[in-house]
């Protein structure tokens, strides 16, 4: 499995937020289309933070659901704000 891990926080953040929040079965339609895509998933980490997690079969697939998740960004979030953080990677442990 690849897993990418992006890290949001700052006053530009809330309106990603509310937006994931308030359009959640699109955003889930959009990704769960992605081949080899297992989950997404977004948390709050205090304030206006927030971290996601996408987890593919594989690298390619990571980079669609990154590739379509900013094209709906695109669309539907007028400042989106910018990863302070990414790390991603292949698992070796997985439950």
């Amino acid at each position: 499995m690849h897993v990418v891990v992006r890290i949001y926080s700052g006053h530009d953040t809330s309106e990603g937020l509310e937006k994931l929040e308030a359009q959640k079965g699109e955003v889930r339609d959009i990704l769960a289309g992605v081949p080899g895509f297992v989950s997404y998933n977004a948390f709050r980490t205090g304030g206006d933070s927030y971290t996601t997690v996408t987890v593919c079969e594989s690298e390619e697939g990571t980079k669609e659901s990154y590739k379509r998740a900013a094209e709906w960004v695109r669309v539907n979030l007028e400042n989106p704000g910018t990863p302070s953080d990414i790390v991603e990677g292949m698992t070796f442990l997985s439950f």
